[in-house]
């Protein structure tokens, strides 16, 4: 096999194990990836928009996912004055306990043992 061959086959193997580990916790990918990047993002881009921008899909399905992830109280709808339409989402102090649970930390963590040869 090439080396393009085994790095396509490792990528893919590395994200069916990144799946699985994801669905293991009791949240899907989508939602383990709203929590990552509210957790990265500044204050302008925590917004329903910002984060369906940055997941590549539609506002009904990050409505959808922010509903799953405030009813487990892991984010807050903080809203905005003066029409008290959604200002910005943030991560509760749950949701930042459970991203010290992130299953991607376990493949991050085999990246950092391999040698770097």
């Amino acid at each position: 096999m090439t080396d393009a061959v085994n790095l396509a086959t490792l990528i893919d193997r590395l994200g069916r194990i990144s799946h699985a580990l994801q669905f293991s916790t009791g949240l899907n990918p989508a939602q383990w990836e709203a929590l990552r990047y509210l957790a990265r993002a500044n204050r302008y881009s925590c917004s329903p928009s910002a984060l369906a921008r940055y997941l590549g899909c539609t506002k009904g399905t990050v409505s959808q996912t922010l509903i799953s992830l405030e009813t487990k109280g892991y984010v807050n709808r903080v809203r905005g004055e003066p029409d008290g339409r959604v200002g910005r989402l943030e991560l509760t102090e749950h949701g930042r306990k459970v991203l010290e649970q992130d299953p991607l930390l376990l493949i991050e963590e085999a990246g950092l043992a391999l040698p770097e040869s």
